[in-house]
């Protein structure tokens, strides 16, 4: 399973996907994404990109502090 989120969002609010082909996002638009429910004290989570209709991982991670 993965939890999506706009980027804007900061995880508040995801969207559940068993894989990551199923889901469909704005072009360029940017998305959390990552594989537990919880959000953990100090998680870095991994920051996703749209290019051609398919979620690309980015050298960028956002750090969240609960």
């Amino acid at each position: 399973m993965y939890y999506i989120s706009p980027y804007e969002n900061d995880c508040q609010i995801s969207m559940r996907k068993k894989r990551l082909k199923d889901f469909k996002g704005k072009e360029g638009m940017r998305y959390h994404v990552r594989k537990r429910k919880s959000i953990e004290m100090f998680d870095f989570i991994p920051v996703y990109k749209v290019v051609n209709n398919k979620l690309k991982l980015t050298n960028e991670m956002s750090g969240l502090w609960l």
